[in-house]
């Protein structure tokens, strides 16, 4: 543009310069020349349109880019701070199963704790009574719970000899050397006498001393008191269980009747109750039968003998002076003899319908009591079963000994049940086989004393 404005004016120029007397031409090319300059101007106008519309444009493109790189960042800062989140998910979810299981680290270390704490005061229950401390809590922390481990190690190490007075087997005070042989147990020798103190399987006795000791254990242990108070040992070898049982005891004595039912445990007390019970019933009913059956079959002939010959006097008297079912039936049927044979059949029946709860008495509480037996010995052996599952839940299934009990127990109240039973149902069968022969027996000679009066009449 700046080109065509100098040509125009150098144009201009020379026409000026070259005809200056020219004004007609001069007014020509001035009027050409503003035209060209108005042409020149409306060119730029056009051109400076265009060129601000561009800029609108390119103005226009550069707010939309400006947008776009706007949406762009915060996209940018989405995805990130999403990306964020996720991870912070991913690491929530991570120390939330962290945290579960420190939980449950914690729970399993709890655990352990209050079984070591049980442990250890089941086996400061197992010690000897006297060295038995108050047990560790179930809550106790884990330095409580070394340190009792600590004194339980440090009492165990050796042995010790004193001089104290305890109270003997008897039950009186005795001046004695007591040694102390670890956690073992304890041991005391007075007057040339040795003694263990020693418990009772399944006992919550403290233990009691027992001076029934084999001869060879009895001089073992007198040699450990003179090795220890001869030479200040701090061991010595004592020939003893270190289970502490009364295995020595058991050895020197053997078990009575009372000892067996004694065992058998708590139901043997109704077992008993049954037994006598059912004794005492069978000799009720053996007594009655042998007093009310006796000389039925003698009475019976004499009776029909009498009636026979008409002297019925005698026959009521005879039976009158007998006891028993059939001479009550007997003695109905000649009361009704002049009142017809029905009535006589029915005196009959009547007597003998009288004398049946009588004939029959306490033979279902017997039979009952048969039934009952065996019942109770396998309530025993259901008990005593229970009792060895409470030992093997307690001490475990490693030491038969502690299950004897509660297997003797079941073992024994079962043979007692069936002991009992077996001779009561025989004698139950015997007493309703000897009252069915009674009752027949009355209905037998009935018949033939109806049959007697019948031909009489």
């Amino acid at each position: 543009m700046r080109r065509h404005v100098i040509a125009v004016a150098l144009a201009l120029c020379a026409a000026v310069t070259a005809a200056s007397s020219q004004d007609d031409r001069l007014a020509t090319i001035l009027a050409e020349a503003k035209a060209e300059l108005a042409r020149e101007k409306a060119r730029i106008a056009a051109e400076r349109g265009a060129l601000e519309a561009e800029r609108d444009t390119l103005v226009r493109q550069r707010d939309t880019l400006s947008d776009r790189r706007v949406d762009l960042r915060v996209a940018l800062e989405s995805q990130r701070r999403a990306a964020d989140l996720g991870a912070l998910a991913e690491k929530r979810e991570t120390l939330a199963a962290e945290l579960d299981r420190i939980e449950a680290d914690a729970a399993e270390v709890g655990r352990i704790r209050a079984d070591v704490a049980r442990r250890l005061r089941d086996f400061v229950d197992a010690m000897p009574g006297r060295d038995r401390e108050a047990p560790v809590a179930a809550d106790a922390d884990v330095p409580a719970l070394l340190d009792a481990m600590r004194q339980i190690l440090a009492r165990g190490r050796g042995v010790s000899l004193t001089r104290e007075t305890i109270v003997g087997p008897a039950g009186k005070p005795i001046d004695a050397e007591v040694m102390r042989i670890g956690q073992v147990g304890w041991a005391y020798r007075a007057d040339g006498r040795v003694a263990l103190s020693l418990k009772s399987p399944g006992s919550d006795e403290d233990g009691r001393w027992v001076e029934a000791l084999e001869p060879d254990d009895a001089a073992a242990l007198s040699a450990a008191f003179d090795a220890v108070a001869a030479g200040g040992a701090t061991t010595a070898v004592v020939p003893i269980d270190p289970t502490q049982q009364l295995r020595s005891e058991a050895r020197t004595r053997r078990e009575t009747f009372f000892d067996v039912v004694k065992a058998g445990g708590p139901v043997m007390v109704p077992l008993a109750g049954v037994a006598l019970l059912a004794l005492l019933l069978i000799l009720a009913r053996v007594g009655w039968f042998a007093i009310e059956g006796r000389g039925a079959a003698r009475l019976a002939e004499r009776t029909i003998r009498f009636a026979e010959s008409g002297d019925h006097d005698q026959a009521i008297a005879a039976c009158s002076n007998a006891r028993g079912p059939t001479a009550r039936a007997l003695a109905a049927c000649l009361a009704s003899r002049d009142a017809g044979v029905e009535a006589r059949e029915d005196a009959i029946q009547e007597q003998i319908l009288h004398d049946m709860p009588r004939v029959e008495r306490f033979l279902s509480t017997i039979g009952i009591l048969a039934a009952v037996a065996p019942l109770l010995g396998l309530l025993g052996t259901v008990t005593g079963m229970i009792l060895t599952f409470e030992m093997i839940a307690t001490f475990g299934s490693g030491d038969p000994r502690m299950m004897a009990g509660g297997i003797s127990q079941a073992l024994i109240t079962t043979a007692a049940g069936l002991i009992i039973a077996i001779p009561i149902l025989l004698a139950h069968a015997f007493l309703s086989a000897r009252a069915d022969r009674l009752i027949a027996d009355t209905e037998r000679f009935s018949a033939t004393m109806l049959n007697v009066l019948r031909e009489r009449s």
